[in-house]
């Protein structure tokens, strides 16, 4: 039992006390039965009393494990309470801790793990679950809140570091509570816009339909899609296909040829703008932009650069996707606990891998609110602030899923990398990884993501030459 202190700072809520039954005894001389049942009692008895005696007098759990302050709202740089647990809500797979909660002194409520909503849960129930759950508290709070969760090894040595340094710790200490509150509305904002407007029900000729979506941009990514779609045919795949670019940046005659006479392709264009001169360096917005304007109900999205290994219509089909309607992969990164987002979210610090936006499979029908989430994030006003927080793209799906209380799939195999050794001799232990491998549901290789492969100039023809003739 001291054991069970010490790692959990705290005595547990209820103690086990074995209960008694009565039995009616015989008076006169004990018989040697009776006087053998007695001892076995007595030896059971003691033990128990004295245990229970020992919990009674136990003392405090120290006050660093989980600090009380006397209010989560005023100044102080404590950290918010640890909650006494509460039953079981929801169905979380993923998280097999409790759900609990608190309220401070203005009615917000921390909780942890932050639990999904159901299935059917109403966009209005999941907005107010998002703000109630969401203390505008002071950054301190948060940190120390989240630090419960993520300040461990687990967390702290699979940190971006470069992310951390360069964009995201000098931004995130600045915002004070009042700017959290501003950003988190501004996000329900765009979701209750995008209701009133109808954004969020399926077309009519997107119901039913299955395929996969590209984007692609400049002659490269336009040759690198060429390729990809050539191997997924190679696979025997036949779902249809969508290439989304920018106007003005229209494939060659030739690539629109290859396109939709020889692939099966239809290129379209986004209805949104590119915008180089408001500073972007990376083009991440017409991912949202492509999927919102899809006729696909659910899809495959896929980079220029993620090649599947094998065909990818099973996993519409797999159990996962059906239940989740949604499949990320991971990154090889973790999100640490004084990242803001997790105030702008109000949810604890969640020790997962980050996610890489390489490949996902999502159904509109079912998360139509999350691509508005992520264009809303992605747009040309906003791209900026958020990618202090995700490191690009990436992981901006993840946080709308989060702050709609949503839940996904993930493979159980973790990404690997591939690469080449130098000069071919595995005894030198000289590895250079270019490449993430994702695997299907079921462990194998399913996509090959050349994400660093492409910017080597070098290698990259003698790979697309080899690809081209697979």
């Amino acid at each position: 039992m001291k054991r069970f202190t010490k790692l959990f700072g705290r005595r547990p809520e209820y103690d086990l006390v074995p209960s008694h039954s009565s039995h009616s005894t015989h008076l006169g001389t004990p018989s040697p039965t009776w006087t053998r049942r007695t001892l076995r009692l007595g030896l059971f008895l003691v033990p128990s009393l004295a245990l229970t005696v020992y919990l009674l007098s136990a003392p405090a759990p120290p006050a660093h494990l989980h600090p009380l302050p006397t209010s989560l709202t005023s100044n102080a740089t404590t950290a918010p309470p640890r909650p006494p647990p509460t039953p079981l809500l929801g169905t979380d797979k993923h998280c097999a801790l409790r759900a609990n909660e608190a309220l401070d002194d203005s009615g917000h409520r921390w909780e942890y793990p932050s639990r999904p909503l159901p299935l059917d849960a109403t966009l209005e129930a999941r907005i107010a679950h998002w703000r109630l759950s969401s203390p505008v508290a002071p950054r301190e709070h948060w940190v120390a809140w989240n630090n419960q969760t993520c300040d461990n090894p687990s967390v702290r040595r699979t940190a971006n570091l470069l992310h951390v340094r360069e964009s995201g710790e000098p931004s995130w200490s600045s915002l004070s509570p009042e700017q959290i509150a501003d950003v988190r509305e501004g996000m329900i904002a765009a979701l209750v816009a995008a209701d009133l407007d109808g954004m969020l029900v399926v077309r009519p000729e997107e119901r039913g339909k299955r395929g996969i979506i590209f984007t692609a941009g400049n002659a490269d990514t336009f040759e690198r899609v060429i390729v990809s779609l050539r191997i997924i045919r190679a696979h025997g795949t036949e779902l249809p296909v969508e290439v989304w670019h920018f106007a003005g940046e229209e494939p060659t005659g030739a690539q629109m040829f290859e396109y939709e006479q020889r692939l099966g392709a239809r290129v379209r264009v986004v209805d949104v703008e590119k915008a180089e001169e408001k500073g972007r360096t990376k083009s991440f917005h017409i991912k949202g932009a492509a999927m919102l304007g899809s006729d696909f109900e659910e899809f495959i999205y896929l980079d220029s650069d993620s090649i599947p290994a094998q065909d990818v219509t099973p996993l519409f089909d797999s159990p996962a996707f059906k239940e989740h309607g949604a499949i990320f992969w991971s990154d090889f990164w973790k999100d640490q606990p004084e990242n803001a987002i997790w105030s702008i979210l109000g949810v604890q610090c969640r020790d997962e891998w980050t996610q890489e936006a390489g490949q996902l499979v999502l159904s509109k029908a079912r998360h139509l609110d999350v691509l508005v989430l992520v264009a809303h994030m992605l747009s040309n006003e906003h791209w900026g602030f958020f990618f202090t927080l995700s490191d690009g793209d990436k992981d901006l799906f993840r946080y709308a899923f989060l702050a709609l209380r949503k839940r996904w799939a993930v493979p159980g195999r973790q990404v690997s990398t591939a690469g080449w050794l130098k000069d071919g001799d595995i005894d030198t232990n000289r590895f250079c990884g270019t490449t993430m491998v994702q695997s299907d549901l079921d462990g194998a290789p399913l996509f090959v993501h050349a994400n660093l492969l492409k910017r080597i100039l070098g290698s990259v023809f003698l790979s697309i030459a080899y690809l081209s003739d697979y």
